[in-house]
């Protein structure tokens, strides 16, 4: 690593901040996680795409073009003007039917979009109790499931028989407690999958765990979440989403 008495060399910050900048540009042109976007154009149309964790509705608005029923899950009360295709669950998903407690940061929730889950990764927000219920309870088959819940992905999908129909799934892993643990039951569920970390490039399998991201320069690098990637060059302090990928699945036996 380029630095020079504890402090960040000029040159490698200009070159990194120069770097990061243009993977922001570029997300802006052609649109935040374009690749999750491409991934679902290139395998639609849909009959039936769920969105667990749908946040603002980013992803939900750009599945209703491509299906004709999408199902939106998310706890916080953030999603509105929604076509009349899609349908709103405003509850979590788990293993079973209850009441619990989840972290919710408000001040992104005001802002149009929402960072909520039952993990505490240092968010902060007040705790409100959220329903939960088993996807199973909510869907029974569907094309495309895109999830995306701050790291309980293995509690909402572990015992759901819906998952057994599922043609394409898109899973965003995260820095989750027990990360090997965590990794390896997320590949458990997707072992009938083929699986691209876009990330990283390439396929992937549970025989990759851990998975390692991408290092430039001797540091971390994680586009997602890149302008925090680029405080954590200047504070020297370890970015808490160095484990976040994006992982596009496709049923084995299909293209």
């Amino acid at each position: 690593m380029e630095k020079e008495g504890g402090k960040m060399n000029f040159s490698y910050a200009v070159d990194t901040v120069f770097g990061y900048a243009v993977e922001m540009i570029k997300e802006s042109l052609i649109g935040y996680e374009s690749q999750v976007v491409s991934f679902c154009k290139k395998h639609a149309p849909y009959d039936v795409a769920v969105d667990v964790g749908a946040g603002n509705g980013y992803h939900t608005r750009k599945l209703a073009k491509l299906s004709k029923k999408v199902i939106a899950i998310e706890p916080v009360n953030v999603l509105t003007n929604l076509p009349n295709n899609v349908s709103v669950f405003k509850v979590a998903v788990g293993k079973k039917r209850e009441t619990k407690p989840m972290e919710i940061y408000e001040k992104y929730s005001s802002k149009g979009w929402v960072n909520a889950g039952f993990y505490d990764f240092g968010m902060r927000g007040p705790k409100k109790n959220v329903e939960v219920l088993p996807l199973d309870d909510i869907v029974t088959e569907a094309d495309l499931l895109k999830i995306d819940i701050e790291g309980y992905e293995p509690e909402a999908l572990e015992n759901a028989s819906v998952m057994n129909t599922v043609k394409y799934c898109i899973l965003e892993t995260h820095n989750a407690p027990n990360l090997l643990t965590y990794q390896k039951r997320v590949f458990t569920v997707l072992k009938d999958f083929n699986v691209f970390a876009s990330e990283l490039g390439r396929n992937v399998s549970i025989n990759d765990v851990p998975l390692q991201p991408k290092i430039f320069k001797g540091r971390v690098i994680n586009q997602t979440n890149a302008w925090i990637e680029i405080v954590s060059h200047f504070t020297n302090k370890a970015s808490p989403y160095i484990n976040n990928f994006r992982l596009l699945c496709i049923r084995k036996g299909l293209k």
